[in-house]
C-alpha cells in the first residue's frame, strides 16, 4: 500500500516531464480525460470483481484465476493513483469553471473510496492476502486521509459538497469493512475467535476443604458426579432443513480449519446423523459446510451477515444477499421460507463438482486428453459413503487406537481382510512411500483396466462399477501427486513420474507405439518378462517403477478370486489411499484449494472428520463437576 501511494506521487511528479514526449494536443487531451479514464478503469475492474469474484469457488479453470488475479491487484492500485491525480488536481482556482471542475472531480474521490473497499464477493485472493489486514489498516487512513484532503480543498458549500458526505461515510464504512475482514480471516484471529472461555473448573480447594471438614467430624464422605446440563441446540435431526444442518456443522468443524481439537461429544453426534442419512443429503452437507468457510475465509460474509452489515447495500448486493446461503439460513430460523428455494439451491453452486484427472500412459502416447474434468459421479459418492459406514459398522468400539489404525490404513487394510488375504502377496506395493505406492497401483491399475477382456465397455457415468470408479480415483490420485503435490505426504513422487514416464516413453518408441492406443501399449508391457526385480537390474539411481508395476498387475491377475471381486478390492484400496492423503494434508492446503474450484480431496478429509476417522477427537467430555456426599 506505501509502495503504491509512492508509487502515485512519482507519477505524479513525473507527468509533465514524461509526457513532453508527447504533441501539445495529446497532452491537452490527456490532462482532460486522464481521471475520467483511471474512474472508468476502477469501475470496470469492480464489476469484474464483482462477477467473477464468487465464480471461482466452483470454476476451477487458469482462465478465472488470471484475470481475477490481474483484476484484484490492479483494482487497488488504480483507485490509489486515481486519488493521487485528483490531490495534485486540486489548485487554485483561476476562474468558474475550473471551481466547478474541481467540485465534480472532488465528488468522484469518496466513490473511489467504495472501489478501495471492494465488492462484498472477494476480499482476499488468497489466504495470505488475510494476513495482511494490518497493511490495509494503514492503507485505509492514508487513503481516507488523501481523500478528506481532497474533499476540504474543493468545498465552497454547493448542494455537491453535501452529496459527497453520506458518500465519504459509505466508502469508510466499506473500505472498514474489507479491513476487518481480512483481520477475522487471518490465521491468529480465527484461531482466537474460536477458543473456549477460560475453564478453571470446580472449585477443588472448596470441596476439598468441605471434604475434609466431614472427615474430621466423623461422617463418611464420598463423591457423587453431577452430569452438566446440555446447552447445545441439536440441529442435527434428519428431517431438518438440510442448509441449517450444514450450518451447525459448520460452526463446530470449522476448527479443523484452524487445526483445533474437537471432542469426543461432537464426534457422536455427527455421527449419529451421518449413519443415519442418504448419501445425498451427507454429500451435500458437506458441500454447504465447505461453502461457508469459503465465504468466512474470502469474502465479506463474516461482516456482512451481522446487523448492521446490511446497510449500504446497492440493489445488486441486496439480490446476492437475498439469494445466499447465509440470508436463507437466517430467513430459516425465523420460520419464514422462500417459495422457489429449491430452485434457487440449485442455481448456487457451491463448488466445481468436479475431479481432474491425470494419467501416465495417456502423457506417454501423447494422447490428446492428458488433463480433463469431469463431474463427479453419483456412483463414486455413494461408494465411498458406503465404505465409511462399513468401517465403522465392523470397528463398533471407538478407542482412539482404533481411529488412529484407520487414519494410517493406506491399502494395507484391505489386502489384510479375510476375503482377499493377499497381504502376504501384495503387502509390499503399499508399504513403500505413498507416492511410490500411488505410481505402482496407478499403473498397475491401467495395465488391468485396458487389458480385462470381460468388460471392454465401460459402464455408463451415471452407474459405473468398480472398474470405472478404481480408473477415476487412480488418475485423480496422479493428478494430486503430479499437479497437486502439496497436498500429499513429502517425498520425491514427482521424481519418480519423470523417471518413470521416460523408461514409459523408451519402451514405447522401442516398440513403435507412440500414438497408438492404449490396449496395445499395456499389453507389450505385460508381456515383458519381470520374474527378477528390476532393482536387481538396474541399481536404484532411476527411481522408475513401470516394471514393478508391471510385477503388481501380473500379481493381481494371478490371484485366485473372481474378476467382480478383483476390481473391489483395487476400488478398496484407491479409497483407502484417497482417505488416507486426505488425512494428512494440512488445514491450510484444503482452505487454500476453497479457491481454485474445491478439490474432492477436502471433501473426503470432512466427510471422514464427521465419522469420526480423524486424530483431532481429543477432548472427552464428562460430569460437570462432583459434590460432596455425606453418609
Amino acid at each position: 500500500m506505501i509502495i503504491t501511494g509512492i508509487g502515485s506521487l512519482i507519477f505524479m511528479n513525473k507527468r509533465r516531464s514524461v509526457v513532453e514526449i508527447f504533441p501539445p494536443s495529446v497532452t491537452k487531451l490527456w490532462d482532460e480525460w486522464e481521471v475520467r479514464v483511471l474512474v472508468l478503469i476502477s469501475l470496470f475492474l469492480q464489476i469484474v470483481l464483482i462477477l467473477l469474484g464468487n465464480r471461482r469457488k466452483y470454476i476451477p479453470t487458469n482462465r478465472i484465476r488470471v484475470i481475477l488475479w490481474l483484476a484484484y491487484l490492479a483494482a487497488d492500485w488504480i483507485a490509489a493513483v486515481c486519488i493521487g491525480v485528483l490531490s495534485n488536481s486540486q489548485g487554485d482556482c483561476e476562474d468558474d469553471s475550473s471551481q466547478q471542475t474541481n467540485i465534480i472531480r472532488a465528488f468522484w474521490t469518496p466513490f473511489l473510496l467504495l472501489h478501495l473497499g471492494g465488492p462484498d464477493t472477494i476480499t482476499a485472493y488468497s489466504m495470505e492476502d488475510n494476513e495482511l489486514w494490518l497493511r490495509h489498516l494503514l492503507g485505509l487512513v492514508v487513503q481516507f486521509g488523501g481523500s478528506f484532503y481532497i474533499f476540504l480543498r474543493a468545498w465552497k458549500g454547493m448542494p455537491l459538497n453535501i452529496l459527497a458526505i453520506p458518500m465519504f461515510v459509505a466508502g469508510l464504512i466499506k473500505y472498514g469493512e474489507r479491513t476487518w475482514a481480512l483481520r477475522s480471516a487471518s490465521s491468529s484471529q480465527f484461531r482466537e475467535a474460536m477458543l473456549p472461555r477460560p475453564d478453571p473448573g470446580p472449585n477443588y480447594a472448596k470441596i476439598m476443604g468441605e471434604y475434609t471438614l466431614q472427615r474430621s467430624q466423623g461422617f463418611n464422605v464420598s463423591f457423587k458426579p453431577v452430569p452438566e446440563p446440555s446447552t447445545k441446540v441439536n440441529c442435527l435431526d434428519r428431517d431438518a432443513p438440510i442448509l441449517q444442518v450444514g450450518y451447525a456443522l459448520f460452526m463446530t468443524f470449522k476448527r479443523l480449519f484452524a487445526d483445533l481439537i474437537l471432542t469426543f461429544q461432537d464426534r457422536e453426534d455427527s455421527q449419529s446423523f451421518f449413519h443415519n442419512t442418504t448419501w445425498e443429503k451427507a454429500f451435500a452437507v458437506i458441500e454447504i459446510e465447505l461453502a461457508f468457510m469459503y465465504d468466512v475465509l474470502y469474502t465479506k460474509a463474516s461482516v456482512t451477515y451481522c446487523r448492521w452489515g446490511h446497510l449500504l447495500r446497492s440493489m445488486y448486493a441486496i439480490i446476492v444477499l437475498l439469494s445466499s446461503d447465509w440470508t436463507i439460513l437466517s430467513l430459516s430460523k425465523h420460520k419464514i421460507t422462500l417459495k422457489d428455494r429449491d430452485e434457487m439451491d440449485r442455481a448456487n453452486k457451491r463448488w466445481s463438482n468436479s475431479m481432474a484427472q491425470y494419467n501416465l500412459m495417456s502423457f506417454c502416447l501423447k494422447d490428446k486428453p492428458i488433463r480433463w474434468y469431469l463431474e463427479l459421479l453419483q456412483g463414486f459418492s455413494y461408494h465411498l459413503s458406503d465404505k465409511s459406514k462399513g468401517i465403522k459398522k465392523e470397528r463398533s468400539d471407538t478407542s482412539s487406537n482404533n481411529y488412529k489404525e484407520l487414519c494410517a490404513g493406506r491399502g494395507d487394510l484391505v489386502l489384510k481382510k479375510e476375503q482377499y488375504n493377499c497381504h502376504s502377496d501384495l503387502g509390499w506395493s503399499v508399504e513403500e512411500d505413498f507416492d511410490q505406492s500411488i505410481l505402482l497401483w496407478h499403473i498397475a491399475t491401467d495395465l488391468l483396466y485396458y487389458t480385462d477382456h470381460q468388460n471392454q465397455n465401460p459402464s455408463s457415468v451415471k452407474n459405473p462399477d468398480c472398474r470405472t470408479i478404481s480408473k477415476m480415483v487412480s488418475d485423480y490420485m496422479l493428478y494430486l501427486l503430479v499437479m497437486c503435490p502439496f497436498m500429499l505426504p513429502d517425498g520425491i513422487g514427482q521424481i519418480r513420474f519423470q523417471d518413470s514416464c521416460a523408461e514409459a516413453k523408451q519402451f514405447l518408441e522401442d516398440k513403435k507405439l507412440v500414438g497408438e492406443g492404449g490396449t496395445e501399449a499395456c499389453q507389450k508391457l505385460l508381456a515383458v518378462n519381470t520374474e527378477v526385480p528390476p532393482l536387481q537390474v538396474k541399481g536404484d539411481k532411476s527411481k522408475s517403477v513401470l516394471f514393478d508395476a508391471c510385477r503388481l498387475a501380473k500379481s493381481l491377475q494371478s490371484l485366485k478370486i473372481a474378476e467382480k471381486e478383483k476390481w473391489e478390492m483395487i476400488c478398496d484400496v484407491w479409497v483407502e489411499m484417497l482417505c488416507y492423503a486426505a488425512s494428512q494434508c494440512g488445514w491450510n492446503q484444503h482452505a487454500q484449494q476453497l479457491r481454485r474450484g474445491g478439490e474432492l480431496l477436502t471433501h473426503v478429509w470432512l466427510l471422514m472428520a464427521h465419522f469420526g476417522i480423524s486424530e483431532h477427537f481429543k477432548i472427552s467430555q464428562g460430569h460437570g463437576r462432583s459434590v460432596v456426599v455425606v453418609t
